[in-house]
C-alpha cells in the first residue's frame, strides 16, 4: 500500500469511528447544549415573584405551588431550559415512569447538572456534581420552601427510599448510565399520596381508580349527572351522566349527604380540606370541602393569606383587611408582608409594619417626607 493509499485508508477509518460513536451519543440540541455550558447552579430561594415558580408554573396555576417538590422542580427545570419543560403533571412518584413512557428525555441511573432525580414520593434537581456526591436543591409539601442538600451518588436510596433514577432534561446523560426502565402502569388510588420527606399531601393529576361499589350504588349512579356516589371504602366519588370523573380537579356543584352546595373534587375524589382552593374560575374560601359563601375575611392556603369576600378571593381588592389576628396591607388580594408605611381603607389611613397595622403606635410618623400625627395605629 502506498503512502496515500494508507492515509485515505486511515482518514475512512477515523471517520467511520466518528460516525459511530455520534450515533451512541444522546442527541443535544443547541439549546441544550448552550445551557449545559453555561449553568448556574441555583443554592438560595428563587424570588417569589419569578413567573417560573408562579404565573408561568402549571403547578403553582393549579393551586399546588410551593412549598412543593413538584413545584419547584417543574419550575427550575422552566428556568434552567428558558422554555417550558415537557415533564409530568402528575406526583412526584410517578414523574420517572411517565417521563419514560413518553420518551421525553432521556433517563439514566447516574447524575449530571440539571437532571432531576427521581424517588417514589419526591423529586429534587442537581445542582453540583462531585466523584462521591451530588448538591440538590428541593422543596418540600406543607414544609420547608427551599433548602439544599448533599446526597451520596450510588446511595440516592438513602437520602429518602425509592429511588428511581435521574430525568436528563439537557440530554447530558453520562456514559454508562442508560438502562432500560419497564414501569407498571401509572394510576393513583383515591387516597391522597404523601411526599415521604414531610408526610404532606402532594398534587396529582394522574387518572384515580375508584374502588368497588355495590349493585345499589352502582346503579343509582347509572344516568347519574353531577352526583357524588359513596364507594365502599367511605369515599366520596364524583360523577357525571353515569362516568366517574377521575381526572377531573376543581370546584363542583353538587349533593353531598343530602346537602346541596359547590365541593372540592380532587382527581374525581371529594376532598374534605378546610384551605383555598381554585375551581370555577377563581379561588374559593372552603371549609370541610364546601365553599363557604358567607366568609369574609382573610384566610390562609399553602400560597399566603388572601382577602375573601363572600367566600371567593378578591383579586381585585388593594387595601387594609381585618382577621382576628389583626388588620393587614393586602395588595391584589394578597397580603404583603414586606410592606412597611401608610395604608388606607374606608375607615382611614394606618401604620403597616410588616404588613400588618400598628394599633398600639402613636406619635409621629414619618412617610413620604411628611409627618403624620398617629393615635392608635391611625392618622388623625
Amino acid at each position: 500500500m502506498t503512502r496515500t493509499g494508507w492515509k485515505r485508508s486511515l482518514a475512512t477509518l477515523l471517520a467511520a469511528v466518528v460516525l459511530v460513536v455520534s450515533l451512541c451519543l444522546p442527541v443535544l440540541t443547541a439549546s441544550t447544549q448552550s445551557a449545559a455550558a453555561s449553568y448556574v447552579p441555583r443554592l438560595t430561594a428563587p424570588d417569589e415573584s419569578s413567573p417560573y415558580y408562579s404565573s408561568k408554573n402549571v403547578y403553582y396555576l393549579d393551586g399546588y405551588g410551593m412549598p412543593n417538590c413538584t413545584c419547584y422542580a417543574w419550575g427550575r427545570a422552566y428556568e434552567i431550559l428558558g422554555t417550558q419543560p415537557n415533564l409530568p403533571q402528575a406526583n412526584a412518584g410517578d414523574w420517572f415512569a411517565l417521563n419514560a413512557q413518553s420518551g421525553a428525555y432521556t433517563y439514566g441511573s447516574k447524575p449530571a447538572l440539571g437532571a432531576i432525580i427521581c424517588w417514589g414520593h419526591h423529586v429534587a434537581v442537581v445542582e453540583a456534581v462531585s466523584d462521591s456526591q451530588i448538591t440538590i436543591s428541593e422543596s418540600h409539601a406543607s414544609g420547608t420552601m427551599f433548602d439544599v442538600a448533599t446526597v451520596y451518588v450510588g446511595s440516592e436510596g438513602n437520602y429518602t427510599s425509592d429511588f428511581l433514577g435521574y430525568i436528563y432534561i439537557l440530554g447530558n446523560a453520562p456514559a454508562g448510565s442508560a438502562f432500560t426502565y419497564v414501569p407498571s402502569t401509572v394510576t393513583t388510588t383515591a387516597s391522597s399520596t404523601t411526599d415521604t420527606t414531610t408526610g404532606s399531601n402532594v398534587p396529582s393529576t394522574q387518572t384515580t381508580t375508584a374502588p368497588q361499589t355495590t349493585t345499589s350504588t352502582t346503579a343509582a349512579a347509572t344516568g347519574m349527572n353531577g352526583a357524588f356516589v359513596k364507594g365502599n371504602d367511605g369515599r366520596f366519588y364524583y360523577y357525571e351522566n353515569g362516568e366517574f370523573q377521575s381526572k377531573l380537579s376543581t370546584i363542583v356543584k353538587a349533593t353531598l349527604n343530602g346537602t346541596e352546595g359547590w365541593y372540592i373534587v380532587k382527581n374525581g375524589v371529594f376532598q374534605n380540606w378546610t384551605t383555598i382552593y381554585p375551581g370555577q374560575g377563581a379561588w374559593w374560601y372552603c371549609e370541610n370541602g364546601k365553599v363557604d359563601f358567607t366568609v369574609n375575611d382573610v384566610k390562609e392556603n399553602s400560597l399566603g393569606w388572601w382577602k375573601v369576600t363572600n367566600g371567593k378571593v378578591d383579586f381585585q381588592y388593594t387595601g387594609v383587611a381585618r382577621n382576628e389576628n389583626g388588620w393587614w396591607r393586602i395588595e391584589n388580594g394578597k397580603v404583603n408582608f414586606a410592606y412597611n408605611g401608610l395604608a388606607s381603607n374606608p375607615y382611614g389611613s394606618w401604620v403597616i409594619e410588616k404588613g400588618k397595622a400598628q394599633l398600639d403606635y402613636n406619635g409621629q410618623y414619618l412617610w413620604k417626607g411628611v409627618y403624620y400625627n398617629i393615635q392608635n395605629g391611625k392618622v388623625v
